[in-house]
């Protein structure tokens, strides 16, 4: 997933995965964030019909609390608030949990959210969970075109935007692997920190941007 097998080198990075294969009709695309996660999932998915394609890790982390429910195709609130919401998918989740931690500190409390499905998406539990939602950030380990920043961005445009005239438009901004290729190999964190993918670099950003 990701970086995860960075050391390896760049033949060994998945960095477009979900954006290939969610043009595919009928697969389910699944990131979970740890053990807890991709425990729940494996045993929700092996009964659906078609073919699903789910991003492993490497390290058996526990990130998500006991209290949260892991229901496939519905994002999973990690960390209630109002001053805006952070959605991670994958093994991002513990950079978002140092994120909404560190803006915390700063006297922001944002929504968590867990994206472990991205395809299919539970679009009104969605709609729900970023209801009066003005700032939504998104974080994942994969390039933003056509990862969780541009389904989340699909989202927005056609059902948030359209629900009511009168809401005003809603600032999105995506951290992830931008338009280039990675030049240069190492440990997943290493590589995830030179793309910006890094707790105190969105944190500051998005305190900016709030």
């Amino acid at each position: 997933t990701g970086f995860a097998y960075g050391p390896l080198g760049s033949t060994h990075y998945a960095i477009e995965d979900i954006a290939i294969l969610r043009s595919l009709p009928n697969i389910t695309i699944l990131s979970p964030s740890d053990s807890v996660e991709t425990k729940a999932l494996t045993l929700q998915t092996y009964k659906k019909p078609g073919p699903t394609y789910m991003r492993l890790l490497k390290p058996e982390t526990v990130l998500v609390p006991q209290k949260v429910k892991t229901v496939l195709s519905e994002p999973s609130v990690i960390v209630t608030g109002n001053h805006g919401a952070i959605i991670t998918t994958g093994a991002v989740l513990e950079i978002g949990l140092s994120v909404a931690e560190n803006l915390k500190k700063h006297g922001l409390q944002v929504k968590l959210i867990s994206m472990h499905t991205l395809k299919p998406i539970d679009e009104k539990v969605l709609m729900a969970i970023l209801k009066n939602q003005k700032n939504i950030f998104t974080i994942e380990e994969h390039r933003v075109a056509g990862g969780l920043g541009s389904i989340i961005a699909e989202f927005t445009a056609r059902f948030i935007a359209r629900s009511d005239p009168a809401i005003p438009a809603i600032n999105l901004r995506s951290f992830g692997v931008d338009d280039t290729y990675p030049n240069i190999t190492g440990h997943q964190h290493h590589l995830a920190e030179h793309h910006g993918i890094n707790a105190d670099v969105i944190a500051k950003k998005i305190i900016k941007l709030l």
